[in-house]
């Protein structure tokens, strides 16, 4: 008898164990003497004849196993059976018409799981398993759904099989940090069928989208619906960002008209010099942008929307928001190279404004402070500063972007770092309505993180309606419209960050499979892969 670490035979006798060709082969043959019937159940001890059974079983160390098994063939004796005769089964062994055992199928269809058809099969022959990737396919095709325990908190969120053309729904449940089930569409008809699988269901997690509230509305009416925090920052951004970007703009404008008029002052990081061939090629460029930007303004003007205009320039629907609510063309900035003058340009500026404007002198002075650069640099920045040298930048600092002051506004004031609190100050005195921008922002941010939305949210609502900030005004009455979620939302501990990991992983299943894998594939990968 072999050791059951290696083969469970305890109902076999082994005749043989071979080696050839590094495959193990093990023989032996059955000691049952009798067997039941798989459709009576009627017990039978008449044998008919012999029949062998060859299964691949796990492999011992480096070497494939074959087992060669002799089992009965009994008939039934109960007169009222329609079977004649039935094989002996081998339940601990492997099941019936199987040609592997059932450890070796369990081991198989982990590696499947793990990694999908092709890379499991090649896995699977260095380890001894041999398979081809159409069995293993087949394997997890086959795999049986776990059991779901009833949930009371579930998330339901979108994914793309193809993004802005065709979308699935992933559900989990976030008390167990489970998926439940994975959809084939973004319908709310499906999402609501599946929810009302389940009544145990209290709490619904969702995007702001009006299809899973729809879905949670129609198959989950007791249910609470809790809108997702980041989605609610992200919009709030998005509305922040359409109401600093005027001012921005104007505020950008004033500063370079001064700028132009006054002599040249320390350039900030270092700008590098273009040849007369690439000026050329950035001018080209440029001239096709500007026609980009023209072509799009004359079309808003027709009264096109966003995205048709979007269709008709061939630029993305976030550009042609961009350009029109910016209202000027957006110049590209050059990009700019990291110095070792960097940290010493204050200390120059200071110098400059005292009048010492001799660059021997500037360059013993900054390597008293530690410079280890070169005096090329500071002759070329000297230079440059001599002659009032239009490709140097004209103001010390980087004009900063709607989408930065949104992150500025955004963020916790204590974590901001010395510079940007500079920034966010200089940005709230450009006028009382980013000041007061940036009050309520804070203010909302706030009520997210300490969950007081119950208490406070109808009052910051109030608040931002009276205002004068109209770009804010779209982003409150979505608020009304979905107030009860977003209420939740900024009062329960739920939220879609752990179904957006599972999104995420769901994405790296998918690209493994190549494009090719179809919905049930991925579908069993994604619930039952470890």
């Amino acid at each position: 008898m072999t050791h059951p670490l290696l083969l469970d035979l305890a109902d076999f006798a082994v005749e043989q164990i071979t080696l050839v060709d590094e495959r193990i082969t093990v023989r032996a043959h059955s000691q049952a003497t009798s067997g039941l019937c798989p459709d009576c159940g009627h017990l039978s001890s008449r044998i008919h004849s012999h029949y062998q059974r060859k299964l691949a079983d796990l492999p011992w160390s480096e070497y494939s196993v074959r087992l060669v098994v002799q089992v009965h063939r009994f008939f039934c004796t109960h007169a009222s059976c329609a079977r004649k005769t039935f094989a002996e089964a081998l339940p601990t062994l492997a099941e019936r018409f199987a040609r592997r055992t059932i450890r070796l199928k369990k081991v198989l269809e982990r590696l499947g799981l793990a990694l999908g058809g092709e890379a499991a099969a090649r896995l699977s022959v260095v380890l001894g398993m041999c398979s081809s990737p159409d069995a293993l396919l087949r394997l997890l095709r086959r795999f049986p759904d776990e059991p779901v325990e009833p949930p009371r908190v579930v998330s339901l969120d979108d994914w793309a099989w193809r993004k802005g053309h065709r979308y699935g729904t992933l559900i989990c449940d976030l008390e167990r940090h489970r998926r439940l089930d994975v959809l084939p569409d973004r319908d709310a008809a499906s999402a609501a069928a599946w929810l009302r699988r389940y009544p145990s269901i209290e709490i619904i997690s969702r995007d702001r989208s009006d299809t899973y509230a729809t879905a949670a509305k129609q198959g989950a009416p007791q249910a609470m619906q809790v809108t997702d925090k980041w989605h609610l920052l992200k919009n709030l951004g998005e509305a922040l960002q359409r109401c600093l970007s005027p001012h921005l703009t104007a505020h950008q404008r004033q500063q370079t008209k001064e700028l132009l008029e006054a002599s040249p002052v320390l350039p900030g990081k270092h700008v590098p010099r273009l040849s007369p061939q690439q000026e050329q090629v950035v001018q080209l460029h440029r001239a096709e942008r500007v026609a980009r930007y023209e072509q799009a303004m004359a079309l808003r003007k027709q009264g096109l929307s966003y995205q048709a205009i979007a269709e008709r320039v061939g630029v993305g629907h976030s550009t042609v928001r961009r350009w029109i609510e910016a209202g000027v063309f957006p110049e590209r900035k050059r990009r700019e190279q990291a110095s070792q003058l960097d940290p010493y340009l204050s200390f120059i500026r200071e110098r400059w404004a005292q009048g010492c404007h001799n660059m021997a002198r500037i360059y013993r002075e900054l390597t008293t402070k530690g410079y280890k650069g070169s005096y090329e640099s500071v002759r070329n920045l000297v230079i440059s500063l001599r002659s009032g040298d239009r490709h140097a930048p004209l103001h010390s600092g980087t004009p900063i972007s709607s989408r930065q002051a949104t992150w500025l506004f955004l963020h916790r004031p204590e974590k901001l770092t010395r510079d940007e609190q500079q920034t966010l100050a200089h940005l709230r005195n450009l006028d009382p309505e980013v000041d007061l921008a940036y009050e309520l922002v804070q203010q909302f941010v706030a009520m997210m993180r300490d969950r007081t939305g119950a208490e406070q949210l109808d009052g910051w609502l109030e608040t931002v309606a009276s205002s004068p900030l109209t770009a804010l005004h779209p982003f409150i009455k979505g608020v009304y419209q979905d107030k009860a979620a977003v209420q939740a939302g900024l009062t329960l501990a739920w939220s879609q960050g752990q179904t957006e990991g599972q999104i995420t992983r769901l994405k790296l299943i998918k690209r493994q499979g190549y494009g090719r894998a179809k919905f049930d594939l991925l579908r069993q990968r994604v619930l039952h892969a470890a």
